[in-house]
């Protein structure tokens, strides 16, 4: 959102001088902080998510921002009509000089808490003046937006009237219009539950409306309604829901969609897609096979399924069809340097440390230096990897390491005479055909450069084959050729990160189906008819409208957190990531894998229009 100017008439004084106040040991001022930081971030949030949009007034900045004050306060290129000074201890003198002449001007100062007791951090009586002319208010959320509501430029109401507390917003005046952004401001909580939040969007004025639909690139008009001088938008928002609306005051538009003029189509041409102007959206259901909307689609299945439409059925297993060869993570081996005895078995970035500290090199760790930043050295030392692999079948396999140009590799024994010839999902990635796996036990050793720079890292067995996972080990199994609706890992691919296409056995009809799959783990899943993409389904409410067809297929685009996640990390509710996740210690670290569900975990539901 860069077009036109931020429409904002609260600015709230930023309380960083008064935290550095306490700046000091934590064991004396750690408590003093920390109830200030709450305050700040209540402030925020308060003020966010009750829609009400606001800007920090620098004090630093203010003398050359603002040389001038009066009412409204203006800052820069802004203005503000209300301005909160939110719990400080200390002001500067030349905000307490700017703020009380906008005062005195019949400009709206609210004053959350305690007045300053401070000037430039010296003890003075300023506060107390600077609170005689304020609003003094406790330093609560019902207060403040109590005392901001006259200020607002819009209000975002759930349908008892309230407002909502999860949304944000930005709205920007334009040259002739105003643009108003919308979104879901905190995390979805769990994907599996459509969330349906119908949402009244109170503005202020006379406005026609247009919604310009980010994800299709299409515009369209908006039914609204009147309350008083202001004008009302009914949105119905789910669980990652956004909105970009086109306010454009009522007698200097038609409003008409035919109309969209130049400057539409103008605005439209840095949109992805190239926003088209379409007819008539609306609240009721209407055929949206053409526009990809999920929201419409959704409408659509909840009119089909109340006039009695019965969901298609569903084989318990279909045909799946994988985009790559499916991997076997090769993490745990056993391992020696330069030719010598082989030690037990480990993880190998724990491996890895285990040689680094034999040759004295510094140990890798979660805040290891990345080898680019490293100096080129010479190689003057190799470790070798043993992994046993466990085998039911005899499939051809490759495998996947990275310095694979430089890198020896046995197969039973056999010393594999193949060059690198390809990659997986990387370029330094190298791929060499190792020969065929028999049934039983197979022994796999790959001798790599060892350097300060290069170390141990995880490889990769890929093939036509499944696996299973028995504890800290797989086992390498027949392919996988169908698949329940359910997750992935328990169904011979436990590290696949490719896509899966399922294929499903039935038939719609000439008047169409609305398909709803919302359980799934994945980036996206994909609808095709006949080898012809239809859409995708990647946000709530999980819907997508086709035509007639012989039989659809859904695709399921991977991700690789299997595949090269922190998959010994303990802590399903701790997913936070960074270097350390894959060097965890004690009860946080796990000799099993802890792997994520990946697949689309239930059947969908296929909805026929009768």
């Amino acid at each position: 959102m860069t077009r036109g100017k931020a429409a904002v008439r609260v600015g709230v004084i930023h309380p960083i001088e008064s935290y550095w106040l306490h700046w000091g040991p934590e064991s004396q001022t750690g408590s003093i902080r920390e109830q200030m930081e709450e305050r700040f971030q209540n402030v925020t949030r308060w003020l966010l998510f009750g829609s009400c949009d606001f800007d920090f007034l620098d004090e630093s900045l203010l003398p050359d921002l603002c040389t001038e004050a009066g009412n409204p306060l203006k800052v820069g290129a802004m203005s503000y009509d209300a301005v909160i000074i939110p719990g400080c201890e200390t002001l500067r003198s030349t905000t307490i000089e700017r703020l009380k002449t906008f005062a005195r001007a019949g400009g709206k100062l609210i004053l959350m808490g305690e007045a300053p007791t401070m000037t430039d951090a010296v003890p003075s009586n300023d506060g107390a003046e600077l609170a005689a002319l304020s609003s003094q208010i406790v330093f609560e959320k019902a207060a403040l937006l109590e005392a901001v509501e006259p200020y607002r430029t819009l209000r975002l109401e759930n349908e008892t009237g309230s407002l909502t507390n999860h949304y944000i917003y930005q709205l920007r005046i334009d040259q002739d219009c105003s643009w108003l952004f919308i979104a879901v401001g905190e995390p979805a909580g769990n994907p599996d539950f459509v969330k349906k939040d119908p949402v009244n969007i109170v503005l202020n004025g006379r406005f026609t409306v247009k919604e310009y639909d980010t994800m299709t690139g299409r515009i369209r008009d908006v039914k609204t309604a009147k309350r008083g001088a202001q004008t009302v938008v009914n949105h119905i928002f789910y669980n990652q829901s956004s909105l970009l609306l086109k306010l454009m005051p009522v007698g200097e538009t038609s409003g008409s969609v035919q109309a969209a003029d130049a400057n539409d189509a103008t605005q439209a041409a840095g949109v992805p897609g190239a926003m088209q102007a379409v007819s008539g959206a609306s609240s009721t259901a209407e055929s949206c096979e053409a526009c990809g909307d999920s929201a419409l689609a959704a409408a659509l299945r909840e009119q089909l399924l109340a006039s009695g439409a019965a969901p298609k059925a569903l084989p318990n297993r279909v045909a799946v069809t994988l985009s790559e060869p499916n991997v076997l993570l090769l993490d745990r081996a056993e391992f020696c340097m330069d030719g010598g005895a082989y030690q037990p078995a480990q993880e190998l970035l724990r491996a890895d440390n285990v040689l680094r500290s034999q040759l004295g090199f510094p140990a890798r760790g979660g805040e290891v230096a990345q080898p680019w930043v490293l100096p080129e050295e010479k190689t003057e030392h190799f470790a070798t990897l043993r992994f046993t692999i466990e085998s039911e079948v005899e499939v051809p396999v490759r495998l996947a390491l990275e310095e694979a140009e430089h890198a020896s590799v046995k197969l039973n024994g056999k010393t594999v005479n193949e060059k690198v010839s390809g990659w997986y999902t990387d370029h330094c990635i190298g791929t060499i055909e190792i020969g065929t796996l028999q049934k039983g036990t197979n022994i796999v050793e790959a001798t790599v450069p060892f350097t300060h720079r290069i170390g141990l890292e995880w490889c990769y067995l890929l093939g036509d084959f499944g696996v299973r996972i028995e504890g800290r080990a797989g086992v390498v199994t027949a392919p996988v050729r169908e698949l329940s609706f359910g997750d992935i890992v328990s169904q011979g691919l436990p590290f696949y990160g490719g896509n899966i296409t399922y294929h499903l056995p039935v038939s719609i009809g000439a008047n169409g189906a609305v398909v709803h799959i919302p359980h799934y783990r994945g980036a996206l899943v994909a609808v095709e008819k006949d080898g012809k993409r239809l859409g995708e389904t990647t946000f709530a409410p999980y819907d997508l409208e086709v035509g007639q067809a012989d039989s659809i297929d859904l695709v399921l685009f991977g991700n690789r957190v299997n595949t090269f996640g922190a998959v010994h990390m303990v802590g399903e509710d701790d997913r936070f990531l960074n270097p350390g996740s894959w060097r965890t210690q004690d009860d946080g670290w796990s000799e099993e894998y802890v792997l994520q569900k990946v697949g689309i975990l239930s059947a969908p539901v296929i909805v026929p229009d009768r």
